[in-house]
């Protein structure tokens, strides 16, 4: 063509002429291409192409003289409507394949290749199913591009300069159509089996079907096959999907809730809040018949339990129900936490994953040796820890529900419990309790154990004292007065036993969150024998200034900072009225609990008694 316009003597040179054969050999290629649906490195075509338009352009403003000047622009609008046409039929192709296997690659020059990057995903145009990849010497990067962000790029490059851009976002799509533009990139489409390469430039040879690029030049871009990643779903999304898939166009909305999104899982069983699934009309027989299995498979179980509102008798028993349980099985499960099997049955007694901290706290309690009375074993929660970890020599487990009694036996018998370190004792334990014979008593009852306090002040050795987990639900900012109304209540309650203790919170765990601003707390209280106080004389007219009582509670959880509760500081006088009143209450018969007024000012006593004067902690009652 340049022969015929402009005669020999301006025959371009050597590497004009093999541009042009090239860009024309590929424009018809990639019409082919349009027709059959099948991309050939379209983008590298739009470069020469390009390349092709400046050498029409340069040759034209040579010869501007005027000779073969009109043959040269015709010359060059062909070319362009050519170029044009090619990358109007590869957008075609393109969206022709959008649900072929395989996908597109915008494979880039490294240099380019983090802005290239930055600007399909910026258009949202990475495809995040599979992973980048690099050619087998480093020199390029193969950018995964999904279908619609390969064809607004072959659009909006096609007819850059020609018109408006025919994709919206094509200013953010810039770098790469600039990268394009220059031959940096291109962009292609890999085959679905890593297979031989259709593209122009050559077939690709074994060593390309497994991801890996041609070496030099030509890059053997058809037979690229970037790995897919791999897409983790969360279990609460797939029951979701699977659930919605199943519910019929004609059924109401589910209501919030009965999706879960939380679960206790226990073994091979999967226990589920309560209100999951429990709409009758949305949730019908057919509906959970296909359901509860895809649900179970996505937990990694074999049977389903729903949880419901625990009992409002004393005993606090499980109200959960079976969803699935194909082999009908029962509610009958055992988990393994903190090196403890534990055997329950779910849907008659309760259980909490939530404890685990306080489980583990109680299995590294420096007791070994020791005798322990468990008010409120259940099954075992704690009773076990103690037995298997911390070394105790026996522990009295009392238990008034009879199916919590025969899961504790049950899970006594397979930790391997000899039978004389831990002693059963089913019923109140305000009647089955020992007395006089514990080091350390356990009170794990929610939201309360006050009924049992009595019991344990009782239960523990009178000359030696010893430790009290004392479990309550607290209201956040009310740690310190519970604290102090603690400590004031079972040295009242000790003094009615007629005995001289110390009573002193000396740690509080926080277990968890029972409710909104509502925590599970665990105060350790320390009970010893206090030093008899010396007598003290009448408050004189003028009262000189004493020392100020100050008593410290170390409040700790995981992850906080501690904190120091401080009590009170009064007056000599004060603390005798208090010891008057205190001793009222030691009269009373410990089978007959103290009035509440006397109670109240045994509660005064302790909180007044002087550090200096009484030569021992706060809470010293006689």
């Amino acid at each position: 063509r340049f022969t015929a316009v402009f005669g020999a003597e301006l025959e371009p040179a050597a590497e004009a002429r093999a541009g042009v054969a090239g860009a024309t050999e590929a424009v018809e290629a990639a019409k082919v291409a349009g027709a059959g649906g099948v991309n050939l490195r379209l983008s590298r075509v739009e470069a020469a192409q390009r390349r092709v338009l400046a050498a029409l352009d340069a040759v034209e403003a040579a010869v501007s003289g005027g000779r073969g000047g009109g043959d040269v622009r015709a010359a060059a609008a062909e070319a362009r409507a050519a170029r044009l046409a090619a990358a109007g039929a590869a957008a075609e192709a393109v969206e022709g394949t959008a649900g072929e296997r395989g996908g597109w690659i915008l494979f880039v020059d490294k240099a380019a290749a983090k802005r290239c990057k930055d600007a399909i995903k910026s258009c949202a145009w990475l495809d995040r199913s599979r992973r980048a990849g690099a050619s087998r010497d480093g020199t390029r990067i193969a950018l995964p591009i999904t279908s619609i962000g390969a064809t607004a790029l072959l659009r909006t490059f096609s007819i850059d300069g020609a018109g408006a851009p025919a994709a919206d976002n094509a200013a953010a799509a810039q770098p790469a159509l600039l990268a394009l533009a220059e031959g940096a990139a291109e962009l292609v489409q890999s085959t679905a089996d890593g297979g031989g390469s259709d593209s122009g430039g050559g077939g690709g040879d074994g060593g390309d079907r497994n991801g890996g690029y041609g070496n030099s030049g030509s890059y053997e871009v058809g037979s690229i096959q970037l790995q897919p990643k791999a897409m983790h779903k969360s279990p609460a999304a797939v029951i979701k999907a699977a659930a919605l898939s199943l519910l019929p166009s004609t059924s109401p909305a589910p209501a919030p809730g009965e999706l879960p999104s939380k679960w206790e899982k226990l073994g091979d069983l999967a226990l589920l809040p309560a209100g999951c699934f429990a709409s009758d009309a949305v949730w019908t027989p057919a509906v959970c018949r296909q359901l509860y299995p895809l649900v179970a498979a996505a937990l990694g179980v074999t049977r389903l339990a729903r949880q419901a509102e625990v009992g409002a008798g004393p005993k606090r028993e499980s109200r959960a129900i079976m969803l699935w349980d194909v082999e009908a099985r029962g509610g009958w499960t055992t988990t393994r936490e903190l090196g403890v099997t534990y055997g329950l049955d779910v849907t008659k007694v309760m259980f909490s994953s939530g404890n685990g901290t306080e489980k583990a706290r109680m299995g590294g309690m420096a007791a070994a040796g020791e005798t322990v009375v468990d008010l409120f074993a259940g099954i075992g929660y704690y009773t076990l820890q103690l037995l298997a970890h911390a070394g105790v020599a026996k522990v009295y487990a009392c238990e008034w529900n009879p199916n919590a009694v025969a899961a504790l036996r049950a899970n006594l018998v397979s930790n391997g419990v000899a039978p004389h370190r831990c002693e059963v004792l089913e019923g109140d334990n305000r009647r089955t309790a020992p007395v006089g014979v514990a080091d350390r008593v356990l009170l794990g009852l929610l939201p309360d154990s006050e009924c049992s306090w009595p019991a344990a002040v009782a239960a523990l050795r009178p000359k030696t004292g010893g430790v009290m987990h004392v479990h309550g639900n607290v209201a956040s900012g009310e740690e310190e007065a519970w604290a102090l109304r603690l400590e004031a209540e079972v040295a009242a309650l000790a003094a009615a036993s007629g005995r001289t203790w110390t009573v002193r919170v000396e740690h509080m765990e926080r277990v968890k969150w029972y409710a909104p601003r509502v925590r599970h707390l665990v105060a350790d209280v320390r009970c010893t024998p206090a030093t008899p106080a010396p007598v003290l004389a009448p408050a004189p007219t003028a009262t000189p200034a004493v020392g100020r009582s100050r008593a410290a509670v170390t409040l700790r959880s995981e992850g906080e900072a501690d904190n120091k509760l401080e009590g009170p500081a009064l007056s000599d006088g004060a603390a005798v009225a208090g010891m008057e009143a205190a001793a009222a209450v030691g009269a009373t018969s410990s089978h007959h609990p103290p009035p509440a007024a006397a109670t109240a000012a045994a509660a005064a006593a302790i909180r007044v008694m002087p550090h200096d004067a009484l030569q021992a902690p706060r809470a010293v009652v006689h």
